[in-house]
């Protein structure tokens, strides 16, 4: 059956359409049982113009009698296949320091750690999820669970799905002195894992991606010379040009994100190096969060946005049913570029916390479908969540103030 999704996106992002209808239906039929029968209801009938289909389950689910619905709801948690994508945010320590970046940036002191990682994959993995994305609220490539992700991910079998600024793909000292091996040795056993990656991207000029990543005068971002099909030469990171080398195309791809200073050249140099090369590209409009957090000083401009529209990525996001999300702190959030110290503020955050005081991981399922906050913000799928909930999160800490 056809993928269903953006064509630019790489495959670990992409599912048919019969598997969006069953994950979906799958959680409100399980919401629905959990006592969340309110906001189901709300969110079939707010939708049921685009999907129809959602009113005729909802329908279905009203017509059950108490024991026959915790059949059904016994029936659909074994089939497995309430969740399509994990996200899980490692460390928040980065090597690049982007102006825009949407997240806060900051290394934690309770940052989650291989064993802990390793339980979430393995309740999710049973849940139906099929990819590990690694979005990183830093650089993923330094976190010490890293390789680890890249060994379990060949043993059960499921995809991984990161981004990487390329700092140590592009500069063997920097990778020497924090990995032990070359960024050539990188690129190698990311190869040898079922790894999916977006490199960013940002500008072909040298020192202008310089500046853009905010990287220390120190840090050398080495660029080479690519040769394109039509004969013309580019100038891409080493990091880029190193994973294009040693991956297969269909599992590589460039990060770009648009914003005025870059969405000029995106549309000039960049999605040409797209298309000539046949990889896959996550072209983004700026996220108000994080560092960039309430700042439009460097906002598109909607002509720039009009012209790019084929390219971007995020225009309706459909993250009902699809994700159980987990920042590096332990911390289930229905969005990734929700603030940490946005989700502080909400009146459920301690009960958000996926570690018992055993240091165990609390069962996901029962968490997923019955945490009041999690359900409520599943369904509101228009309009961008996270920027949403991070702006009445921040009227909240200046009222508090």
């Amino acid at each position: 059956m056809k993928e269903f999704g953006n064509p630019n996106l790489l495959k670990p992002q992409l599912f048919t359409e019969e598997q969006e209808i069953q994950a979906i239906q799958n959680t409100m039929t399980l919401d629905y049982f959990f006592g969340n029968k309110k906001i189901v209801t709300g969110f079939a009938n707010n939708f049921q113009d685009c999907k129809p289909w959602l009113k005729k389950h909802l329908d279905f689910l009203d017509s059950l009698a108490n024991n026959k619905l915790e059949e059904e709801a016994e029936a659909e948690r074994s089939k497995q296949h309430s969740l399509l994508i994990t996200p899980i945010m490692l460390t928040g320590e980065c090597n690049a320091n982007c102006e825009v970046c949407y997240t806060d940036r900051k290394k934690r002191q309770d940052v989650l750690v291989w064993e802990e990682i390793k339980q979430i994959i393995d309740q999710t993995k049973s849940l139906g999820s099929k990819t590990i994305y690694i979005a990183g609220e830093g650089e993923p490539t330094l976190d010490e669970s890293f390789f680890n992700l890249l060994d379990y991910s060949k043993e059960v079998g499921m995809d991984i799905l990161m981004f990487t600024n390329g700092v140590l793909l592009s500069n063997d000292y920097l990778c020497q002195a924090r990995l032990g091996i070359s960024g050539e040795d990188l690129a190698k056993k990311i190869s040898d894992a079922p790894v999916y990656i977006y490199h960013k991207f940002w500008s072909a000029n040298k020192e202008k991606n310089h500046n853009l990543m905010g990287l220390s005068t120190n840090t050398d971002y080495e660029f080479v010379p690519y040769n394109l099909n039509n004969g013309t030469k580019i100038q891409i990171p080493k990091g880029l040009e190193l994973l294009l080398k040693h991956l297969p195309l269909e599992r590589v791809g460039i990060e770009a994100c648009v914003e005025k200073r870059t969405a000029d050249e995106i549309k000039r140099v960049i999605i040409p190096f797209i298309e000539q090369t046949g990889i896959k590209s996550y072209v983004e409009p700026l996220i108000h969060s994080g560092k960039n957090f309430n700042i439009h000083k460097y906002d598109p401009t909607q002509e720039q946005l009009k012209v790019l529209q084929p390219w971007l990525v995020r225009q309706g996001c459909t993250r009902v049913a699809y994700i159980f999300a987990v920042h590096n702190n332990g911390y289930a959030t229905p969005g990734i570029s929700i603030l940490p110290k946005h989700l502080e503020l909400a009146e459920e955050y301690k009960s958000l916390n996926i570690r018992n005081p055993d240091k165990s991981i609390k069962d996901l399922f029962e968490l997923r479908h019955t945490h009041p906050f999690l359900v409520k913000n599943r369904y509101k799928i228009s309009g961008c969540l996270c920027e949403e909930f991070n702006l009445e999160m921040a009227e909240k800490l200046k009222r508090v103030m």
